[in-house]
């Protein structure tokens, strides 16, 4: 017989009938336990399922329950500068995010962009660097404005996007002053 022929021989074994397999782990067991039937087995593990299944329910960030309007948190007093969104299960009202705010993700940290923004993900967020490891909740973007050039407004002053545009707008509004509207794009000619 060649090398890789060769039967393999536990430690001290004269032959292969010397010590089979199942003389070896009847020296381990335990002659007095008894195995439960079959039938407590899947009941334990039925009862384990149905105790753990509300905890990953719960975990999940994407998983909304039925939308109650009457349980959604009151929106400012002042109303929202950005105006309003939905939140991430659709269901209720929430003021939309700025430039440079936190968006997706899960807990506070999440959120929806004001109209003309976007939520871009940085390479780091993406890795898992920072908010959940960090202790904070977890955040995957920014709001950043989809036009980044400037725009000229009807009140004669250059803002840098056209985002920027839009807030100054709405803050106005609120105030009880005309709206601000995008004249042209590019700085305002003086």
């Amino acid at each position: 017989m060649g090398f890789l022929q060769t039967p393999l021989k536990f430690a001290g074994q004269r032959s292969l009938e010397d010590a089979p397999p199942r003389r070896m782990l009847a020296r381990y067991k335990d002659p007095s336990a008894k195995r439960p039937p079959l039938s407590a087995l899947l009941l334990g593990a039925a009862g384990l399922l149905l105790l753990l299944l509300p905890l990953s329910s719960s975990s999940s960030s994407d998983a909304c329950g039925p939308c109650e309007p009457a349980a959604c948190p009151p929106l400012p007093p002042r109303g929202c500068q950005l105006g309003e969104t939905r939140d991430a299960c659709g269901c209720c009202p929430v003021c939309a995010r700025g430039e440079g705010e936190p968006c997706g993700g899960s807990g506070a940290g999440r959120g929806h962009c004001a109209p003309g923004m976007e939520c871009v993900k940085s390479r780091k967020r993406r890795k898992g660097k920072a908010g959940a490891a960090a202790g904070g909740p977890e955040v995957s973007g920014v709001c950043v404005c989809k036009s980044r050039y400037p725009v000229c407004g009807s009140n004669g002053i250059t803002y840098p996007s056209g985002c920027q545009l839009r807030a100054a707008s709405l803050k106005a509004e609120s105030r009880g002053e005309k709206a601000i509207t995008q004249v042209s794009k590019g700085t305002c000619e003086q």
